[in-house]
């Protein structure tokens, strides 16, 4: 994917440790993060993007394993681990008593860290949305809130366990969602479809910007041609991310199980773990596949580009629902970023970002999806075509334009300009135009 090039003033934003900031410039962030860091990539990109801004950033966050450091910096960025383990149960309650479990042991740690040394901004992770009220005490003091939405929690929630729409639980979620995005100075999101919901819901739109999941170049580099894919011995189809129902991984099982036939050499390597690896991995038995499927586990993120590089397609087979239709899956953007064409699911988010013109759509079942993958083997000339055009379609929304999104975002929510811009005559912060177009 071509990047485009930052103007000087913007260089001045990327460019990190050029002029060290002085005791009346400095600012610290604070991030609060249910979850382990830096597994979680969005929250890795930002909080690099502040540091390399000249911002003393904080990440709050739990202490999944024993093995992880009570505190360390990594590529400039304090991580600060709270000894709370994160449940990944199916049950609803062990679900909500985790999170209000996590949610009280971070919010005590920030509260600690800001009586020692005040933060300028606190940004709030979700899941789960009323972590935000954590920063309470922070707020309090002076220091300004950001939420930052990855996922719809009504609607993940519809997603995970089959509620009903109007039940009692999805009617509770959306009053916490809604006091959530109220206490909150600024709001970011990961999706425009998320921010059309949420302004339907009653945020102001000005409250709200769009910062996709776009691939960091840096760990995910685009190749300098493109090949055409099947010129090998073994046409490889790649998965990787969390192996829950919503994501259709058995989906695609089914798909290759009837493809392998049409697809000489077939090869369906999987990266990741999940609450269904198991039964997943019984379906490729029962399936006969076992010749033809690799589960390979998890791999850090930053490792998954050279494998990435290795497949011939890239399938996204997520099954469509309200909360699925609504947002971008993070593996097709960086598919699109390391050269390999996308074979999908039809849903209504990526059919409005691209068209029928460049990602091959399928229906959401095995036989659609099959389909799909045969497409691609049997014409990778036109295959190669629509990832092209699916590159051209990302350009305006690579890193390197939401990164400037993003810290003029935060850097208008402070009000001022970010420490890397003191002294270059920059008066005033000005939040940007958000990506999303």
């Amino acid at each position: 994917m071509a990047m485009p090039q930052a103007g000087e003033a913007e260089q001045e934003v990327i460019a990190h440790g050029t002029e060290a900031p002085t005791d009346a410039d400095r600012q610290r962030i604070a991030m609060l993060l249910h979850g382990s860091y830096p597994l979680d990539e969005r929250v890795k990109r930002e909080a690099e993007a502040l540091a390399d801004c000249g911002y003393e950033v904080d990440v709050i966050c739990l202490r999944e394993h024993p093995e992880e450091e009570p505190e360390t910096v990594i590529n400039g960025v304090r991580a600060v681990r709270v000894s709370k383990q994160r449940t990944r149960s199916d049950s609803k309650r062990k679900y909500v008593m985790d999170y209000a479990a996590s949610v009280t042991a971070l919010g005590a740690r920030l509260a600690m860290l800001h009586a020692r040394h005040r933060y300028d901004l606190v940004q709030v992770h979700t899941l789960p949305d009323f972590l935000v009220f954590s920063a309470l005490p922070a707020k309090l003091t002076g220091a300004r809130v950001v939420l930052d939405i990855h996922d719809l929690m009504p609607e993940l929630y519809l997603s995970k366990f089959s509620l009903p729409g109007d039940g009692r639980v999805v009617r509770m979620l959306r009053t916490l969602e809604r006091m959530s995005t109220t206490f909150a100075d600024h709001v970011i999101t990961a999706s425009e479809a998320f921010q059309e919901r949420l302004v339907e819901s009653g945020v102001p739109s000005e409250k709200i910007t769009v910062v996709l999941n776009s691939p960091d170049p840096s760990v995910f580099p685009s190749p300098p041609a493109l090949r055409l894919p099947g010129q090998g011995e073994r046409f490889t189809v790649f998965w990787h991310g969390t192996m829950v129902d919503r994501y259709g991984v058995d989906l695609a099982l089914r798909a290759c199980a009837l493809a392998r036939e049409r697809v000489p050499g077939l090869r369906f390597v999987l990266y990741g773990i999940g609450e269904r690896s198991d039964d997943l991995r019984a379906l490729a038995t029962e399936l006969g596949l076992d010749s033809f499927v690799e589960f390979r586990g998890h791999l850090h993120h930053t490792e998954l580009a050279p494998e990435i590089a290795k497949a011939d397609v890239g399938i996204v087979p997520n099954r469509p629902d309200r909360h699925i239709d609504m947002a971008y899956p993070s593996k097709l953007f960086e598919f699109v970023q390391m050269g390999i064409p996308v074979v999908a699911t039809r849903t209504k988010i990526l059919e409005r970002r691209f068209g029928e013109d460049s990602v091959v759509f399928c229906a959401p079942d095995a036989s659609g999806l099959a389909d799909g993958l045969v497409w691609v083997y049997e014409h990778p000339v036109e295959a190669r075509d629509r990832l092209a055009r699916m590159r051209v379609i990302c350009e305006p929304i690579a890193w390197e334009r939401v990164r400037l999104a993003y810290t003029g975002c935060i850097a208008a929510t402070i009000g001022r300009p970010a420490p890397s811009l003191a002294g270059t005559g920059a008066h005033s912060a000005t939040r940007q135009e958000s990506p999303a177009g």
